[in-house]
């Protein structure tokens, strides 16, 4: 049976700053399937980078290769977009650039400016149960 997982929620960045997000696929059954949604709204006077990263917080995920994960972003101006998708072994992978995924500059008019990131993962039907705590987290990195 698949199980559809739902969220969504914002996080409010100013330049220099960062927020953390935890995503937590316990108990992940075959065949389950989820989305999270997060919007980064950044207002400042100052211009900024922002990027998302994600690290995997344990340590033991045997199925990490099998559980599919895809990154999608968007912005008032711009449709959906995928910025990675792949295995969860991969996005969390230590090799990954300490870039992030999804950059975007940010204008540092005094206005708020969003970008939602949509998380979405699956675990195939043939694949054991798992665990997985994810911390996705979202940095403001000012230019100039």
């Amino acid at each position: 049976m698949s199980t559809n997982i739902i969220s969504t929620e914002t996080v409010g960045l100013s330049s220099g700053e960062e927020a953390a997000v935890c995503l937590r696929l316990s108990g992940l059954a075959p065949g389950e399937r989820g989305t999270r949604t997060i919007t980064v709204r950044y207002c400042d006077d100052r211009d900024a980078v922002v990027a998302m990263r994600v690290r995997r917080e344990n340590a033991r995920c045997p199925q990490a290769g099998a559980i599919r994960v895809g990154i999608y972003e968007a912005s008032r101006r711009r449709l959906p977009y995928p910025v990675f998708s792949g295995s969860l072994a991969d996005c969390t992978s230590p090799d990954r650039p300490e870039r992030g995924f999804g950059n975007w500059t940010a204008q540092g008019d005094g206005a708020p400016h969003e970008v939602t990131y949509q998380v979405c993962w699956h675990l195939p039907e043939d694949a054991p149960a798992d665990d997985a705590d994810l911390t996705l987290t979202f940095a403001a990195h000012g230019l100039g």
